[in-house]
């Protein structure tokens, strides 16, 4: 059986990107090297870099650097040597265009080493190749100057450039994270590994997608040690992640070629897809029986909100809200305008909204939804009833906002609402006081509608299956919580693996591997979104308490009070 390259550096005190980044360091010495062979009068000048006479002395440059870039590779993936040169040959053919943007991308940062990313103006094209884009109009029109058709070069040129010069700024400025060497390395190995996809043994493309899994794990450790939050490092992961789909892209196009390899980011094997065909549905289920409940809140029976004497005896409990879904009514309907205005006279005469039994209800309700759906995931019953309670506690309040946007998005709403034809907005506009505090009401946009606008930026609309599988991702996701039990924090985050996989599968299905991929991207970009909505929220209801004394102490059920 073949040793994979992370076992091997193993035993040899290094991990596998330590050594890739060693390797890539002597790659940029031979780039050097070569560089002043070819141009030896810069040996000496002070400025070595230089703008290229045309973009042929580029290719030129490339292509004799490849010997370098199979060497970098054969020693640093043990499972690169192993190949015969053939297959070598193709695999590297199939990556060449990538690794050279990441080169150069590694390059424009050591040479431009900007406090701030968002000044750049000057990128590395080859080593010792610059591209001024602030006069790119005078260096394209002497690239073309002895060109038959000048306009349609020119053009075309413009283009080019015009798109490596968003890309890299796509890399360089999409979060107050600097992306560092490491991660450009890491992306390469990682394209190394998704481009094997077009070599045929299915043995070897086990293997790979054995190395893949490990990088991407080493890699999100590394982010995590540097960042110092494992939720945060795995949004930076993410979005580089969809930054090389809008890469291979790119590639594509300068290859010019109908039968490139589109990019495939994350092995996805038979197990995977045959663990999605029997938890999709049950997702689905669990997401229309919260939708339904939801929908017609107002209907729920006082009596079993007070069947539950404490927190733990929810838990414990063998009854799940979820199954009652059909007892509620499938197609409420919106207030009618005497009820809605008695709704609003009665709301205005309060001290603050959530006195009224309709408001207060409906957070009741939404925390014992959100309970409901723990308790209907398979994880929650392996968890001990401390971690439950943890998790829950932790996850409550991001999963119900979770909910609570993608139902607006079925409402085509651009704020949170319900199907009573409620926003959260027009409530709290229901009385001056609130009305009249212009922070106050900045807060409450923060937080009820900004928090929808992600969802309306997603083309198409996300639908229910999706949704279904993200709402278990986030479910699964704290694992990050300290006060969990390492058995908790294991299996969630094994949890939370195998759905990501699952959605990033479906994704492709759907979509194909690269668009897939860049759904799966913006899916996940979702639960980020959350994270800071959340905040917002946090914000809103400190406010209020603060400023308002509004508390939800005396509304809602004691045993429901610490799920805060």
């Amino acid at each position: 059986m073949q040793v994979t390259a992370i076992e091997q550096n193993s035993c040899e005190k290094k991990t596998f990107l330590e050594k890739f980044v060693e390797a890539y360091e002597e790659y940029v010495k031979a780039q050097q090297e070569l560089f002043f062979v070819l141009y030896p009068e810069r040996l000496n000048h002070q400025l070595n870099f230089f703008i290229p006479e045309n973009l042929q002395s580029i290719y030129y440059f490339e292509q004799r650097c490849k010997p370098a870039m199979f060497k970098m590779l054969n020693s640093s993936v043990y499972e690169f040597d192993e190949l015969e040169e053939h297959e070598k040959n193709q695999l590297v053919d199939a990556c060449f265009h990538q690794f050279n943007f990441l080169n150069c991308l590694i390059l424009t940062m050591r040479t431009y080493p900007l406090e701030c990313y968002y000044s750049v103006n000057n990128f590395v094209l080859a080593y010792g190749h610059i591209f001024d884009s602030g006069i790119k109009e005078k260096i394209i029109t002497y690239w073309v100057k002895d060109s038959e058709d000048k306009d349609e070069c020119f053009k075309k040129f413009i283009d080019e450039m015009d798109e490596m010069i968003h890309l890299i700024k796509q890399f360089l400025e999409f979060s107050d994270y600097k992306i560092k060497l490491e991660d450009c390395c890491a992306l390469m190995a990682i394209t190394l590994c998704n481009k094997y996809s077009s070599l045929t043994s299915s043995i070897g493309e086990l293997i790979w997608d054995r190395l893949r899994e490990a990088i991407l794990r080493e890699w999100l450790q590394q982010l995590t040690k540097s960042i110092g939050s494992e939720k945060e490092a795995s949004t930076v992961l993410v979005y580089l992640i969809s930054a090389l789909v809008n890469l291979e892209n790119y590639c594509h196009t300068k290859k010019n070629m109908s039968n490139n390899q589109s990019l495939k980011m994350v092995g996805i094997n038979k197990f995977t897809e045959c663990k999605l065909s029997i938890i999709l549905p049950s997702l689905i289920r669990i997401l229309k029986a919260h939708n339904r409940i939801w929908g017609a809140f107002y209907e729920l029976p006082e009596s079993y909100v007070k069947k539950f004497s404490s927190f733990n005896h929810i838990l414990t409990s063998a009854d799940n809200i979820l199954g009652y879904h059909e007892k509620f009514n499938p197609n409420p309907q919106p207030m009618k305008d005497p009820e809605r205005q008695a709704f609003f006279i009665s709301l205005s005469r309060l001290h603050c909204p959530i006195d009224h039994p309709h408001i207060s209800k409906s957070i009741t309700v939404c925390r014992l939804l959100v309970i409901g759906i723990f308790k209907a995931l398979p994880l929650f019953q392996r968890l001990s009833r401390s971690d439950q309670e943890i998790l829950i506690n932790k996850q409550i309040k991001i999963v119900g906002i979770l909910l609570k946007c993608f139902n607006a998005i079925r409402l085509k709403s651009t704020t949170l609402i319900g199907t009573d034809g409620l926003t959260s907005i027009d409530i709290l506009s229901a009385q001056p006081k609130f009305r009249e505090n212009k922070h106050l009401m900045h807060l409450a946009e923060k937080a009820y509608c900004k928090v929808v606008e992600p969802f309306l930026q997603m083309v198409p609309v996300i639908e229910e299956d999706e949704f279904s599988i993200l709402m278990a991702i986030l479910c699964a996701s704290g694992y990050t919580s300290s006060h969990l039990s390492k058995h908790a924090r294991i299996l969630l985050q094994t949890e939370s693996e195998l759905y990501a996989k699952m959605l990033l599968n479906h994704c492709q299905i759907r979509f194909g591997d690269a668009e897939g991929a860049s759904r799966f991207a913006k899916c996940m970009h979702l639960i980020e979104c959350a994270h800071i909505f959340n905040r917002n929220n946090d914000l809103f209801n400190t406010y209020m308490e603060a400023f308002y004394q509004q508390r939800i102490t005396k509304q809602i059920p004691e045993y429901l009070v610490k799920v805060v």
